[in-house]
């Protein structure tokens, strides 16, 4: 009797077993080959532009172009041509703000591709204080507070991103003078109104405060290492970054951010949609942008200027 009630469990796993599977066919569509062009210039920066070609699943990442012509354009004008120099096109001019930049770049075998874009008018970065302050957000702890002031000129539609740096040296494992982007966290409604949600970087629009003088608070973790169980805080020097943006390079950061928030979704918190890179190259893929940036170094607990 034993014997036969074994054998009938054996039979009904087996048949379980052999009951779960089933082959499903997914048609792949054929994947159409085009340019993937990735450029973000800066006031006084040469052009620095990485040519490649898209991939379809599950073909490997193909790297750098290396035969592709590339011309650039100035206010509609043929500018120059840029040189193909260790994986990159450059150019021989410099970006400069409020000029309209456009490139044409033809690759063997694909669709040419292009796109035109600007380099905005420097932000202006008014004082910045920091001041000890502890909070914790979901388990993070943050022990600085910085207040940064922006003045937002009036009539003008402006993007921004704001991150902060901290220059300091190591002094626990010998690393010398180090340069980081520091974690940083803020609830105030002018950095939540898109929802974006890096941890090192804050991407807005002046909806909330155009052509007015705001004063922003961002918290954030000052440097340290965990020494044999013990946090050792290093001496160090902030330095806050605003950049005045593009609202293409606007649109290619939010949409960077809910692609990659995509990505950790799973069961528990509910499968998000997947989300579509935004591109403003035409016939191809990728992000062709300027912005202008301004610079201003804290001594931790005094205010500048």
């Amino acid at each position: 009797m034993k014997n036969s009630t074994s054998f009938s469990l054996i039979f009904l796993l087996g048949l379980l077993l052999t009951g779960c599977n089933k082959v499903i066919e997914i048609d792949i569509p054929e994947h159409k080959q085009k340019a993937v062009v990735s450029c973000l210039f800066h006031k006084d920066s040469t052009f620095k532009m990485y040519i490649s070609k898209s991939v379809g699943v599950p073909d490997d990442l193909s790297g750098p172009v290396e035969n592709a012509f590339v011309k650039l354009y100035k206010n509609g004008v043929l500018s120059d041509t840029l040189f193909f120099n260790g994986n990159l096109y450059q150019s021989h001019i410099t970006a400069q703000p409020n000029t309209s930049y456009a490139f044409n770049a033809v690759v063997e075998n694909l669709e040419p591709v292009h796109a035109k874009d600007t380099v905005p008018d420097a932000p202006v970065l008014g004082s910045c204080s920091t001041e000890d302050m502890q909070v914790t957000i979901d388990e993070m702890i943050y022990n600085q507070l910085a207040k940064i002031e922006i003045i937002d000129p009036h009539g003008i539609k402006n993007y921004y991103e704001l991150f902060l740096l901290a220059q300091y040296t190591d002094t626990i494992f010998g690393s010398g003078d180090c340069t980081e982007r520091i974690g940083a966290y803020s609830d105030n409604p002018v950095f939540n109104e898109n929802n974006f949600r890096s941890i090192d970087s804050f991407v807005f629009d002046d909806k909330l405060f155009d052509g007015e003088t705001v004063i922003l608070p961002v918290n954030y973790t000052s440097p340290s290492i965990d020494n044999n169980g013990t946090m050792v805080y290093f001496d160090y020097t902030l330095t806050v970054v605003l950049r005045s943006i593009s609202k293409a390079y606007y649109d290619y950061l939010i949409r960077l951010d809910n692609h990659l928030t995509a990505q950790w979704s799973d069961i528990w918190d509910g499968v998000s949609v997947p989300v579509q890179m935004y591109s403003n190259i035409e016939n191809g893929y990728g992000i062709f942008a300027g912005y202008n940036e301004v610079r201003q170094e804290v001594i931790p607990g005094e205010q500048t200027p």
